[in-house]
């Protein structure tokens, strides 16, 4: 039995580091693409990007996650005649969803701006012919305990799909691809690495996906129960998604309105854009810890109350620690990396504003699985529902007043609004220590220093100067935190 649970914990940490490179992996290959199509051909990629994105996301996490919770503990036949209806319902939903986002692809992308995303937009949501089999896949072998299975095919399917988007950033130069062609090849890397997830996860299952007809009255209690358990998970999921999804109807349009030509509109969004990638790279630590905290703190709910205060209290402090240290942080050198990974320093005030979504979404995150775990799931959805509308009222207005500035405000107001809401509701669990803001301070004013200093004009001599001022960085915010006895050691691990 130990050896059991000791393989189930290898291979949760697997999974949560799988999902970690698979972060990394989709917030770095948008440098060297941008690199090669340049800022138009980023815009082109990145309109489309949240359609997706959307797509992969349900089936590499929302799915499979309800697949496993559903048939963990059924016998052989039960789980087996379930996920035979599982894969009939959604192959039957994708397929219909597939083909309305074909037949509106083109209002679609009249609404963005661009008639000549169309293309683009067909080719982005190709991935869903492959979501029911990866997802019944992935929470089949999620059920029997093989996490690792699911993260080896999560980092197959990153990978692949990384390859073929600088394949086709490659073929713009060399074939003398536009920007939408160029696109249209990186959209199908998405389809293709689903395709070699798929492979790699090709055991013989031990039941057939098509060995059972379903009733109507079945699927609709099937799809009843999905929407119930899972919509909230799904909706946070994709949440930051959607907000790049009103960004991708409204920003360009707004910068046209504002007076701006349909060219530079586009350029311009694309300049926007560069600010995804590095809230990414920022967010993927925070989510790493609070992936690995949730098991804990769902299992301490359940088994000792007294306990999960305090355990919560702690990730709180440590989340609130390390996202304001990664949120300052990159603020101090993200004039420079911006100069490094996209060769010139355009839209750096909107970025700079842009990355304040680091620690308010750490933030947001760490609350929102609380109120998960405890059971306030209809409060989650009020709350991001009310950022979504803000985001949906506040971004044209703004965009259209104060160009992509306005596009950022959008975003850190409305996620601002959904933070003040957690707060108001738990301002007692928020940690705030002078020290720690001592110590902030002294990490900027230093590397501030540093960075006067240091003056590099070289693309890699850049990179080298924001390694150094990053190692700088931390060093000093380390000490200061175990000096002024801000955080232990083990809470610091």
């Amino acid at each position: 039995m130990k050896l059991k649970q000791k393989n189930l914990k290898n291979s949760a940490v697997i999974l949560i580091i799988s999902g970690v490179i698979a972060k990394i992996l989709a917030a770095l290959y948008r440098f060297p693409y941008q690199n090669l199509v340049g800022d138009l051909g980023f815009y082109a990629y990145q309109q489309v990007y949240p359609i997706m994105a959307i797509i992969t996301t349900i089936s590499l996490v929302a799915l499979p996650n309800f697949i496993a919770k559903a048939v963990t503990g059924q016998s052989k036949s039960s789980r087996a005649s379930y996920l035979s209806q599982f894969f009939q319902i959604t192959s039957w939903l994708s397929f219909f969803l597939f083909l309305i986002i074909v037949l509106l692809s083109k209002p679609l992308a009249m609404m963005m701006g661009e008639i000549k995303l169309y293309p683009v937009i067909m080719a982005g949501s190709l991935p869903l012919l492959c979501t029911p089999l990866l997802s019944v896949y992935r929470g089949y072998y999620q059920s029997q305990g093989e996490l690792d299975v699911t993260a080896k095919s999560q980092v197959v399917e990153q990978l692949v799909r990384v390859m073929i988007i600088w394949l086709g950033a490659y073929l713009f130069g060399a074939w003398q691809l536009d920007v939408y062609q160029t696109a249209i090849i990186a959209m199908l890397g998405s389809t293709l690495g689903e395709l070699v997830a798929i492979l790699t996860l090709n055991r013989r299952l031990p039941f057939k996906l098509l060995g059972q007809r379903i009733k109507f009255s079945e699927a609709s209690q099937l799809l009843v129960v999905f929407f119930k358990d899972s919509l909230n998970f799904i909706y946070f999921a994709i949440f930051l998604l959607l907000f790049q999804l009103v960004d991708a109807f409204t920003v360009k349009n707004a910068l046209v309105a504002s007076g701006l030509a349909n060219f530079s509109a586009q350029v311009e969004k694309g300049v926007f854009d560069r600010a995804q990638p590095f809230v990414q790279l920022g967010l993927t630590i925070t989510l790493a810890i609070i992936s690995q905290a949730l098991p804990q703190l769902t299992y301490t709910y359940q088994t000792n109350r007294a306990k999960y205060q305090q355990l919560l209290a702690q990730k709180i402090k440590v989340i609130t620690v390390v996202s304001l240290a990664i949120t300052v942080g990159m603020l101090l050198v993200i004039d420079l990396m911006n100069q490094v990974l996209f060769k010139d320093n355009q839209g750096i005030t909107a970025i700079s504003c842009y990355l304040l979504a680091i620690f308010l979404l750490s933030m947001i995150q760490v609350l929102h699985h609380h109120y998960e775990i405890v059971g306030r799931r209809r409060i989650n959805i009020y709350f991001l529902s009310g950022g979504l509308v803000s985001k949906l009222i506040l971004t044209y207005f703004l965009t259209k007043t104060y160009g992509i500035l306005g596009s950022s405000l959008s975003t850190i107001i409305s996620l601002l609004i959904v933070f003040l809401c957690y707060f108001m509701c738990e301002y007692q669990r928020f940690y705030f220590n002078k020290k720690f803001m001592i110590s902030l301070a002294l990490m900027a004013v230093i590397v501030t220093l540093a960075k006067q200093a240091l003056q590099f004009d070289t693309r890699f001599e850049m990179l080298i100067e924001v390694l150094l001022l990053s190692a700088i960085g931390a060093g000093v915010l380390i000490v200061c935190l175990l000096k002024f006895k801000v955080i232990s050691w083990d809470e610091l691990k």
